[in-house]
């Protein structure tokens, strides 16, 4: 999402399989982005999904998350964003957690979402 939202006229689709869609939610503590962002909540949030979501309204979007997932709060305030901009997307939570399994239980509908996307996108 975050590449998408940057470069919105590359991407006619963007999808997100238990991605970190508001990572202002991990501020400060979350050090693997501590290390790449730095200290500062400004710079976090230029790389935040959430916040450059209305960069994606001419994007199809499709991101999911688990019920029990770390990161299901961020997936929440970003469906949160697009709706509040009128966006439209698909957004699904599932039973499970934040682990290999679920990615490969649910991976498939995300490829099927991009093949449709290409699909309409040939047609057009």
């Amino acid at each position: 999402m975050l590449l998408a939202s940057q470069h919105p006229e590359m991407f006619g689709a963007a999808s997100s399989l238990l991605g970190p869609l508001d990572i202002a939610q991990l501020f400060p503590d979350y050090y693997r982005l501590r290390l790449l962002l730095g200290p500062h909540l400004a710079t976090w949030q230029c790389y935040n999904p959430t916040n450059l979501a209305a960069s994606l309204a001419r994007t199809s979007l499709k991101f999911c998350t688990a019920e029990e997932a770390f990161d299901r709060p961020q997936s929440e305030a970003f469906a949160a964003a697009l709706r509040a901009l009128d966006i439209p997307f698909e957004y699904d939570v599932y039973p499970g957690g934040h682990d290999t399994i679920f990615v490969r239980e649910h991976i498939s509908a995300h490829f099927r979402f991009h093949r449709r996307s290409f699909d309409r996108d040939v047609q057009s």
